[in-house]
């Protein structure tokens, strides 16, 4: 806090955006500094960006404008986001950005002017120069071409699971600027979990179970909850029919809830008492997957699924996607048909945040005015996929994700067609049949595309699915890595999935880990830790099963 004269100088953002703010110390009196006029040491011009499909319409885009140091400019009062990551040898500073629903005025050098415009996945990036030192222009028309996958694999609506409006950040985010971040970024459903932050719940005024009213033709923003504790792992809950469920956090130590009681299944009873979808969100990182060696591996993910309290899995959000993968793949081989969700995490109300709304996302069939309801129900049946920017369509002797074919007992050759459409170039192309690689295809070119063909060969029980990524992190894409995955396509067969018995004994050494710990575990009351120890027991006995 700066002094002045009988007062200080302080910053606040009652009206969304940051601003300076002086206050007499003595009157209690505020007044707002602002800014009359800006002196460039280097000549600035006026640049009006707009921001086009290729029918001509404006289009709400994610821009970045940038000169030949990499200095960064925007229009006056726009929110300015920065990628939480850097990416040494290819840029010197993190990408910043600004949200605009089409068209907005930049005051930029007399220079050279770069401007990367994006909307989406569907959308290629857009990236074009200008040098001004040779040709004064004070407008750029930006056109951002679609890429569509193949007209085989339907209509598609796009559904980011995780998003904090407000999460302690910098500005101050209501309904209405979230949706022009979902415009902006192309995501049709944005489900806004209220939850605490340092005992607080900043959200938790605009709860309703209905979408909305800020909602968009294009965007539907919908309010739901995560239910907090580190130690049991952290659910989403989506579409709550009635009310939000508190304390809203269990395992604080030195708070009123440091007890870690109610624990995860008991929240997801009440969930499902108002209809709503279960699911563990930001999973695991590489460290926190092998029972025999982490140290902190006490989610209850293994308990609550074995129970039935979990509709989905957030496989692509902020975690590591391959570590929440490789558990994914043992929930798979185990028997359970647990969908994949998304879910960015996204801190929408922070300058550098891990986002943006929509980076990672799940698509679901849909055509038409949109529906939440419907949309959820897609996503509980697993007739989706889940990305970070790949799009990709799979198809199996005519089936799709979260269908299923029925063999005997015999080996069985199945047919499939794979596509690929990609804002950044990918490297791997891949078939899985429970949890092994039995088809690859080397991209050429851009490596941005594909349509392929192909066959493999199964027997017994077990389920198949398309998979895309990359091995290291691309500047334009501002997550681990490129990464999207089909929901599988399920095969029963005679014969049991050959993995099903080192899946069941993965999950028992969790769970016995869990057991093991819960003698220690801060209860208020021995009926409540005896809850916990009844769902372990129970979840045992499942997997038990699962080996014989």
């Amino acid at each position: 806090m700066v002094t002045f004269r009988n007062g200080h100088c302080f910053h606040s953002n009652r009206d969304g955006n940051t601003s300076l703010w002086t206050i007499n110390v003595f009157k209690g009196k505020e007044q707002q500094v602002k800014i009359s006029e800006l002196q460039y040491k280097k000549n600035h011009i006026p640049l009006t960006i707009n921001v086009r499909d290729e029918n001509g319409h404006l289009l709400p885009a994610r821009i970045s404008v940038t000169d030949s140091r990499e200095k960064f400019y925007a229009p006056a009062n726009v929110w300015i986001h920065a990628d939480d990551a850097r990416y040494p040898g290819q840029l010197n500073y993190e990408t910043h950005y600004f949200h605009t629903r089409g068209s907005d005025r930049v005051d930029v050098p007399v220079d050279k002017i770069y401007i990367q415009a994006s909307h989406g996945p569907e959308y290629e990036i857009s990236k074009t120069e200008i040098d001004l030192t040779s040709s004064i222009q004070n407008a750029m028309e930006i056109i951002i071409k679609k890429q569509k996958l193949p007209v085989k694999y339907g209509t598609w609506w796009s559904g980011d699971l995780h998003v904090h409006m407000n999460y302690g950040g910098s500005y101050k985010n209501i309904p209405e600027k979230l949706a022009l971040q979902a415009e902006a970024e192309n995501v049709n459903f944005v489900f806004n979990l209220i939850v605490n932050k340092e005992q607080r719940i900043p959200d938790i005024q605009w709860f309703t179970p209905a979408p909305d009213n800020a909602s968009t033709k294009n965007s539907m923003i919908l309010h739901a909850q995560e239910f907090h504790t580190s130690f049991w792992g952290h659910l989403g809950l989506l579409n709550l029919s009635d009310h939000f469920i508190l304390p809203g956090y269990t395992g604080y130590p030195h708070t009123a809830v440091e007890s870690l009681y109610p624990h995860n299944g008991f929240i997801a009873d009440r969930a499902h008492d108002q209809n709503a979808l279960v699911g563990y969100v930001h999973p695991f990182e590489q460290s926190e997957i092998f029972p025999d060696q982490s140290a902190v591996l006490y989610n209850e993910l293994p308990v609550d699924i074995a129970l039935g309290k979990v509709n989905y899995y957030e496989l692509v959000g902020f975690s590591d996607l391959k570590a929440s993968e490789a558990v994914w793949y043992n929930l798979l081989n185990c028997g359970f048909r647990i969908p994949a969700g998304a879910g960015t995490d996204a801190m929408a109300n922070y300058a550098s945040l891990r986002g943006p709304v929509g980076l990672n996302r799940v698509y679901v069939k849909g055509e038409g005015s949109l529906d939440h309801k419907q949309f959820l129900n897609q996503v509980a049946e697993g007739k989706s996929f889940v990305t970070n920017g790949p799009l990709i369509g799979f198809e199996v002797d005519g089936k799709t994700s979260g269908d299923s074919i029925t063999i005997g007992s015999k080996t069985r050759t199945l047919s499939y067609t794979a596509s690929l459409r990609s804002p950044v170039p990918v490297d791997h192309f891949e078939v899985i049949w429970n949890g092994e690689v039995v088809a690859k295809h080397t991209l050429s070119g851009t490596m941005k595309t594909a349509d392929v063909k192909g066959s493999v060969k199964v027997k017994g029980s077990g389920w198949l699915l398309l998979r895309a990524w990359n091995e290291n992190a691309h500047p334009d894409l501002p997550d681990l890595y490129a990464y999207a995955s089909t929901n599988p396509v399920f095969v029963t067969g005679t014969a049991k999935n050959s993995k099903q018995e080192i899946a069941a004994r993965y999950f028992l050494k969790w769970v016995n880990r869990i057991e093991a710990k819960v003698s220690e575990l801060p209860f208020r009351n021995d009926a409540e830790r005896q809850k916990e120890l009844n769902d372990i027991k129970m979840a045992k006995e499942y997997y038990d099963q699962r080996l014989k």
